[in-house]
């Protein structure tokens, strides 16, 4: 059998998402970034994001603020959505070269290539302007 097409996973195989972390939305409201992940990634949460349940940047922002211990400002909530959206711009965009350099390998030969992801309402915005997108 000859291989034909390769799939590739985007998180954690062409895009690191833990390379832009010196500066996250979890700083914007002052909290220690695991506690804000096990907000933001608790199993409900999640699971809604993965398949398509939670649309919208605001709505993921009014499901994490109903479990939050704290109240956040219409500002906070904005500069929350702004620091996500910057930072899985840069993971989405700032892909290594090797990587790069490997993916147009395997096209040049003649290899069909896909990304399969549970890539969500905060990821998909900046594909368009990924390295990997053409």
């Amino acid at each position: 059998m000859k291989i034909k097409a390769v799939f590739f996973d985007m998180f954690n195989t062409l895009a690191d998402p833990h390379v832009y972390l010196e500066y996250t939305e979890s700083q914007v409201i002052g909290m220690d970034r695991s506690e804000w992940s096990s907000y933001v990634w608790r199993e409900d949460i999640a699971r809604d994001r993965g398949i398509g349940i939670i649309k919208t940047e605001d709505e993921l922002m009014d499901r994490i603020c109903e479990i939050l211990p704290f109240s956040l400002s219409v500002e906070q909530k904005e500069a929350v959505k702004a620091a996500l959206r910057e930072r899985q711009r840069k993971c989405m965009t700032e892909i290594r070269e090797d990587i790069v350099r490997t993916v147009k390998a395997l096209k040049a030969k003649g290899f069909l290539w896909g990304v399969i992801s549970t890539a969500d309402v905060t990821d998909s915005p900046a594909w368009k302007e990924s390295p990997l997108y053409p």
